[in-house]
């Protein structure tokens, strides 16, 4: 439609939190989720894909459920295609570096910490 300014997309995996091993690896789907965003082989910039879609008015964010997790953006009309093969090479060859993954691991413990309190 001509008329709309923005486009968006969503990609549900069929991996939830349920799916994380038991006594092992709790919290692994959440993980995923936070690392999925930082660099593809193609983009491998950590924050390329989100100053991509900031630059061109955009935002992307994620949810892990029990049995789904949720990624999705939203960006400009015209920036779409390029959005798309940004987000897809995050799903076909993701980076999940070293470094990414031990400031991730702090970020989730922060969020598990504050919902613990919360509750």
């Amino acid at each position: 439609d001509e008329r709309k300014q923005n486009a968006a997309c969503a990609c549900a995996v069929q991996v939830g939190s349920f799916s994380d091993p038991a006594n092992r690896c709790e919290g692994l789907a959440h993980y995923c989720e936070h690392m999925i965003f930082l660099g593809s082989q193609k983009y491998p910039g950590e924050a390329e894909f989100e100053e991509f879609l900031s630059e061109n008015g955009g935002y992307s964010n994620a949810f892990t459920e029990c049995e789904y997790t949720c990624y999705y953006f939203e960006v400009n009309r015209a920036a779409l295609h390029q959005a798309l093969d940004m987000f897809g090479q995050l799903f076909k060859a993701p980076l999940f570096t070293k470094d990414s993954s031990s400031r991730e691991l702090q970020a989730i413990e922060s969020e598990f910490q504050k919902k613990r309190h919360s509750d």
